[in-house]
């Protein structure tokens, strides 16, 4: 039954509601919330996050100085369908090696982000020991969540590839320029950009997956249907700017400059070639060239990936705020039962 009259403690249960973290955000405010977070527990994120960024650059190792080069190297100079196999299973074997040791780096990204969060929420301070033991339980689920993640967002890509593996094949047995592998080609021109933009779409639900089963403890599948819920095109209201793909739009800018950069600074002062030089072995040599090369990638993944993942929590809060009212549900669990 209600009464009227003050309500007694009335800070205890109304803080869920004035945080500014648990109410309707303009899309601005919750990229300055995200900032707020990120600059607040720098520190910490960048001790964590140092050992998870090797992880991701070594996505990039594996990449450019594994498969990269063998895409345009064959052992098969006069069989054109085994060339066509061999350029599948590199292509597609090493990203998808690539994807599993990157993906150890960005679900313990994911998790600390996570703690942090939800940390700043319940308006905690936390030091970089109890964000890792906090985050200790949570990794298992961010990992397998993310690794389905990543085939579910960039499936419609590589899918698109398979037209031009067909047209291969069908030049191959048949020996011929015929309509089938013309038709073949031409599907497949038509369908790799469509593919891509296809993915890009799907980026907002593969963003949130991972929030999704962090939050609510929800195994992988069940986690990216509740993010299609949440952060899907037929969302209701649909999701405004996804800060977190706004800052991974961005960091690509920022990365390209920061490469560019980098490569002329090599190429003008041959830094790179004096540092070679001073390694005694040529173990050391080979080491100091991959580390020399990847440097402005694994600055970019430690700096720029922390901030993605907080955006990426907070938005996931903001989507549940707009569909689902969680800032009114919180208040009213606060709330006397009397006052209910």
């Amino acid at each position: 039954m209600q009464t009227n009259g003050p309500i007694h403690d009335y800070a205890r249960y109304a803080s869920a509601s004035s945080s500014s973290l648990l109410r309707p955000h303009a899309p601005g405010e919750t990229s300055d919330a995200a900032v707020f977070i990120y600059r607040k527990n720098f520190s910490t994120l960048a001790q964590l996050s140092m050992l998870p960024s090797l992880f991701i650059s070594g996505f990039v190792i594996i990449f450019y100085e594994l498969i990269f080069p063998r895409l345009f190297v064959t052992q098969f100079e006069s069989d054109t369908s085994l060339q066509i196999l061999e350029f599948c299973i590199y292509l597609f074997g090493g990203l998808t090696a690539g994807f599993i040791v990157a993906n150890i780096g960005l679900a313990k990204i994911a998790t600390y982000a996570h703690v942090i969060v939800d940390a700043a929420i319940n308006q905690e301070d936390l030091n970089r020991v109890q964000v890792e033991r906090r985050a200790a339980g949570h990794f298992g689920i961010a990992y397998r969540t993310m690794m389905r993640t990543i085939f579910f967002t960039l499936a419609p890509a590589m899918a698109s590839v398979i037209p031009l593996v067909i047209c291969g094949l069908l030049l191959t047995i048949t020996q011929e320029a015929n309509i089938i592998p013309g038709v073949a080609a031409a599907l497949g021109s038509t369908l790799i950009p469509i593919g891509i933009i296809w993915s890009l779409t799907k980026l907002n639900v593969g963003l949130g997956a991972a929030s999704v089963a962090l939050n609510e403890n929800r195994k992988p599948k069940e986690a990216i249907l509740r993010s299609k819920y949440l952060f899907g095109n037929k969302s209701k209201p649909p999701p405004k700017a996804n800060p977190a793909a706004t800052a991974i739009g961005g960091s690509i800018l920022i990365y390209i400059l920061l490469r560019a950069g980098y490569s002329s600074l090599l190429s003008s002062f041959e830094v790179g070639t004096h540092i070679q030089n001073l390694m005694p072995t040529p173990y050391l040599k080979a080491a100091a060239d991959i580390v020399i090369g990847i440097l402005p990638e694994f600055l970019a993944i430690l700096f720029i990936t922390p901030y993605v993942a907080v955006a990426a929590a907070l938005f996931y809060y903001q989507r549940r705020i707009c569909v689902e009212g969680l800032d009114i549900s919180l208040l009213n669990e606060n709330l006397p039962s009397n006052r209910r």
